[in-house]
């Protein structure tokens, strides 16, 4: 079937829209069929369309018989790829134009004939030279979408490396007791441990405060970037960076409700934080970090546990830890599945190099984790890994503008001469 065929079937039609001034005409659809806050549409006009890279939107919308009915929201970057990594480092990191699909931009009510129908324009559009590869991130192995991915391209256009990721959510109960009593009985022992140390040292001056206005953001950016330059995440360039960008979506979440930054003190300094965005009734956790001064107090933990009591108290409904293999993020997560990386390349020669580099890293990087899984080394590496960037990267601020930041003079090495993906 082909792209002009599906469009005409169940009389079925498409419209892509690539400007941002088109978007204002599906605004009210949009937002009626708007569910996570990556694809709200005031955060994708106020922060994805500033994104650094970004060139245009890609957006499908389509109708029956001229009535919307599912939505596909992308956008077209040119940026650096970060899907070519060997364990944790990225040792090709080639520009490209790359269409970028997340699993929350599916929207309406889409059918699994739908899905087929945007993936197939999805390589419609690879096939105009529009970019020269697309990626699939977000969606559950079994959807739809995800399936079609996966096996409707040629062999020269598919992706070679079958790539999962594990999102883990937590269905929160009415109160912080009946989380306590869900965890394992040596999960719960170690919790009570660590609280008790921390309260201990620190039975005077400890304290949390959850910043959610606009009038706050000045004391919290603060505080948290005070953590945040010390955290082994900023070392692989990662993590909370105080940047015009940062502080545009933090006045956008302030202004809709949808911020909740919690921050540890101890001795009125800053030791830990969560920053997240509450969203429909689930809160999504977007950055954290502590203070390896302050490691044997487990004091991220001991303020997570405090976060859950207050989202309880505010009656949300669950907590979506994003995708990854964190320890916390298994040990609190009582629901989980695996979620599909597809890459989808273009024909053109630079599709192809760019598949080629897809499928020899992909392969080294299989073979590396699971020589390391086999020998249960993995913890241990990615323990060693962790306080090496927080010994290694010390980012300090300077008067520049906010975000503007610089290493410390010992220094020798940059981001790129580690290639560690950020």
């Amino acid at each position: 079937m082909t792209v002009e065929q599906a469009r005409k079937t169940d009389r079925l039609t498409i419209r892509v829209i690539r400007t941002l001034q088109e978007i204002e005409d599906v605004r009210d659809i949009w937002v009626r069929w708007q569910k996570h806050p990556v694809t709200d549409i005031d955060f994708y006009l106020e922060q994805e369309c500033t994104y650094p890279g970004f060139v245009r939107p890609h957006i499908i919308v389509l109708y029956r018989e001229g009535n919307p009915e599912a939505m596909l929201v992308g956008k077209l970057i040119h940026t650096r790829v970060q899907d070519f990594s060997i364990g944790l480092w990225s040792m090709w990191k080639p520009r490209a134009r790359i269409l970028r699909i997340p699993g929350a931009g599916l929207l309406g009510n889409p059918e699994p004939q739908h899905c087929e129908i945007f993936v197939r324009e999805i390589m419609a559009a690879l096939e105009r030279n529009e970019a020269d590869m697309a990626t699939f991130r977000g969606f559950p192995v079994d959807s739809p979408t995800a399936r079609v991915a996966a096996t409707l391209p040629t062999s020269l256009h598919r992706d070679p490396i079958h790539e999962t990721e594990l999102r883990n959510t937590m269905k929160l109960p009415g109160s912080i007791e009946e989380v306590l009593r869900g965890l394992s009985h040596d999960h719960r022992k170690m919790v009570r441990r660590e609280a008790r140390s921390l309260q201990a040292a620190h039975s005077n001056d400890l304290r949390v405060k959850c910043f959610t206005e606009v009038a706050d953001i000045e004391q919290m950016i603060h505080d948290v970037e005070e953590v945040a330059r010390k955290a082994w995440q900023r070392g692989r360039g990662g993590g909370f960076v105080d940047s015009a960008s940062m502080r545009m979506r933090l006045h956008l979440a302030a202004r809709k409700g949808w911020l909740r930054t919690y921050v540890l003190y101890l001795a009125d300094r800053p030791s830990a934080f969560w920053m997240v965005t509450l969203y429909g009734g689930t809160c999504h956790l977007d950055y954290t970090g502590y203070d390896p001064g302050d490691s044997r107090y487990a004091p991220g933990t001991f303020l997570f546990i405090r976060m859950l009591e207050d989202l309880c108290r505010q009656n949300v409904r669950g907590v979506d830890f994003g995708p990854g293999r964190n320890l916390y993020k298994r040990r609190f997560g009582n629901c989980n599945w695996q979620e599909a990386a597809i890459c989808v390349f273009a024909g053109t020669p630079r599709g192809i190099m760019l598949r080629v580099l897809r499928s020899v890293t992909g392969e080294l990087d299989r073979l590396v984790r699971s020589c390391i899984g086999a020998i249960g080394l993995m913890p241990r590496v990615k323990k060693v890994w962790r306080q090496r960037l927080t010994r290694m990267w010390r980012l300090e601020p300077v008067g520049r503008g906010p975000g503007h930041v610089k290493r410390d003079t010992t220094l020798k090495r940059r981001d790129s001469d580690l290639g560690i993906r950020a």
